[in-house]
């Protein structure tokens, strides 16, 4: 099997607390042809952070160490730093608070190299706590493999169906082309940049949880739900898609409503949000029985005939 140069981009930004569980779970995968590229954003944690990745200065697997003299306020822009810095065919952004098991890389590159085209490769992913317990039960299904057009219809055109950047691994070159507006939106960014790379080629699925993704009391993700701001992002990811590609009406029904529940079913900051919301997204104050039956339909053809993703 072929075995790529993988960059490993780690940006911290004040974990210290999980840091070195996050790069010794990297410098100690079965998988060994990789460099590491540590990216600390002007931490403001009394030098915990340093202190931690000082520490592996010298491992010959750790290409740079960069420290941020100014908060670039996105981590996206921390993304695009570690990846114009890379050197690998592959990239794997392996944030700072996650971990995974020791054969991900190893998993993911032999899913990545069996079809090709390939521009992605990701695991699904464990739900854990601050104390690292897990929050949703160990799951495995058999791989899958998808053409660009078959995973944007079927997944992206939804929701954002790659659950953290840690699961997964994707072509640099394709990284490299990507449109440069996912920076200007430091909630989802990664929404976007999933798609533009998506669009570019193949994708792997390895249906086994291989990463571990810590979910915290007061992710940052969640805040920007809660004020809109990552709806007003789904929305603009769901038009690009629509534009880009031919999705079909059924599909386009299919999207809008499954949409449309989660715009219903979440809890807002306040009203006049909720509102601007269902105007943005024209969404009808009760659900229709038609639209109830679609999303049925969404639960059968998207999941249970598709394993876990």
């Amino acid at each position: 099997m072929n075995k790529p140069l993988i960059s490993v981009i780690i940006p911290n930004y004040c974990h210290s607390k999980y840091l070195a569980q996050r790069i010794e779970s990297v410098l100690n995968q079965t998988y060994k042809n990789f460099e590491v590229i540590i990216l600390d954003d002007c931490s403001p944690d009394d030098g915990a952070s340093r202190s931690v990745i000082e520490k592996y200065r010298n491992n010959p697997y750790v290409s740079h160490i960069v420290y941020n003299e100014v908060n670039s306020g996105n981590t996206f822009m921390q993304w695009d730093k570690g990846i114009q810095m890379a050197k690998g065919e592959l990239c794997w952004i392996a944030e700072s608070d996650d971990y995974c098991e020791l054969n991900m890389l190893e998993e993911l590159v032999e899913a990545y190299m069996m079809q090709s085209n390939t521009v992605i490769a990701y695991s699904t992913v464990m739900f854990v706590n601050d104390k690292g317990e897990y929050l949703s039960e160990k799951r495995s299904f058999p791989n899958q493999y998808f053409t660009s057009e078959e995973y944007i219809k079927r997944y992206l055109l939804f929701s954002n169906s790659i659950k953290n950047a840690s699961c997964c691994i994707f072509s640099r070159q394709a990284a490299l082309n990507v449109r440069e507006d996912y920076k200007n939106y430091p909630s989802a960014g990664d929404y976007f940049f999933w798609v533009y790379i998506a669009e570019q080629g193949n994708i792997a699925v390895v249906n086994r949880q291989l990463s571990y993704f810590r979910r915290h009391d007061n992710v940052v993700t969640d805040k920007y739900a809660a004020d809109g701001t990552n709806f007003v992002v789904e929305k603009n990811v769901v038009d690009y898609i629509c534009n880009s590609f031919h999705i079909d009406k059924f599909h386009k029904r299919l999207s809008e409503a499954y949409h449309h529940r989660g715009l219903r079913n979440f809890k807002y900051f306040d009203q006049g949000t909720r509102l601007k919301l269902f105007d943005l997204w024209n969404v009808k104050p009760k659900e229709s029985f038609f639209m109830r039956v679609l999303l049925k339909l969404s639960d059968v053809l998207r999941y249970r005939l598709n394993y876990y993703i």
